[in-house]
């Protein structure tokens, strides 16, 4: 502002003058000579035009400079724009990585109970099986020991009419877990692990 006010100061000064020429002498002095009216308005012509000149010159430095200075000012708005969506996307981005990899752990343990779900009935049916061969097993041995203390008995009494005492038990084979019901349960469990195999990429792949 300071240096506005100097230009405009400036300019009245040389409007005063005449172009070219020293400074006309005060008319109070011995040697000044009357000017022409001509002269007059010369001077006062060329002095408003450098006044005008000097405004417009002015007018256009400080519209250049508040021009200037928007646009600068809008770039900074821009940028510091710019700068906060990527922040916020980054932002956004990081909390569905977050959130996704939650979810895949979630269908993770899922998908872990499943297979061990599956691992323990298949555990569970062969347990049972062989509770039921035990069973029978040890049904056939009471059996046997019975037929042999029976087979005993009948040699220490009189020798029945028709001549024939019990004959000695022959002893039962062991009972065992067909390899049918074995094929069986390892059918079940590959079923069953597909199954939740099959569940975990569905879940997977909807989490996407």
């Amino acid at each position: 502002m300071e240096r506005i006010k100097q230009a405009i100061a400036n300019a009245k000064k040389t409007g005063s003058r005449e172009a070219g020429q020293p400074e006309l002498p005060d008319q109070d002095s011995p040697n000044t000579q009357e000017s022409s009216p001509n002269q007059h308005r010369q001077k006062f012509k060329i002095g408003t035009i450098k006044i005008v000149a000097a405004f417009v010159i002015i007018l256009l430095a400080a519209g250049t400079w508040l021009r200037l200075d928007c646009m600068n000012k809008k770039e900074l708005q821009d940028s510091e724009q710019i700068h906060d969506g990527i922040n916020q996307a980054r932002a956004e981005g990081e909390k569905r990585l977050l959130i996704a990899a939650k979810f895949e752990n979630i269908i993770m343990n899922s998908f872990t109970h499943c297979k061990m779900a599956a691992e323990n009935a298949q555990d569970d049916y062969v347990k049972m099986m062989q509770d039921v061969v035990r069973i029978q097993n040890e049904k056939a041995e009471k059996d046997y020991a019975k037929l042999v203390r029976d087979a005993e008995h009948s040699k220490n009494k009189i020798a029945p009419s028709n001549g024939h005492y019990i004959s000695a038990p022959i002893k039962p084979e062991k009972f065992f877990i067909p390899q049918t019901a074995i094929n069986e349960t390892t059918r079940m469990l590959e079923v069953a692990q597909a199954k939740c195999q099959q569940m975990y990429d569905t879940q997977l792949q909807d989490s996407k």
